[in-house]
């Protein structure tokens, strides 16, 4: 069945063959959160100090038993202040709005050499 309100048609027989209709209104209520799984990840900082990571890459494999309809990182885009680990939250909403949370750690490496300047 479909979330929302389904209109449906009841059908009773006896064992006479003497039947009956109804009709209903069924309503289905998706209130299960989805299954958030994230994965830690590393990222290195390009030439101008910057790193960042996507939604995708530190989500792994999340669920849900209707659709998710996004994925969202509270950090998304790093500097070289952020060199280290890094905790972060990946929130996950399923097609019904129910969303939930997990977290998961990206380290942000520096592995470019400084250049001296003579």
């Amino acid at each position: 069945a479909h979330v929302g309100q389904n209109n449906v048609v009841l059908t009773v027989t006896d064992v006479n063959g003497n039947s009956s209709t109804a009709n209903a209104v069924v309503t289905v209520v998706d209130d299960i959160d989805p299954t958030a799984l994230a994965q830690n990840v590393t990222i290195y900082l390009d030439a101008n100090g910057n790193a960042s990571t996507t939604d995708e890459a530190v989500d792994n494999s999340s669920a849900d038993n209707c659709g998710i309809a996004s994925l969202a990182l509270d950090i998304a885009d790093f500097t070289c202040a952020h060199v280290g680990q890094n905790d972060v939250v990946l929130t996950v909403t399923d097609v019904n709005g129910n969303s939930s949370t997990a977290n998961a750690v990206v380290t942000v490496v520096d592995d470019i050499d400084p250049t001296a300047l003579a």
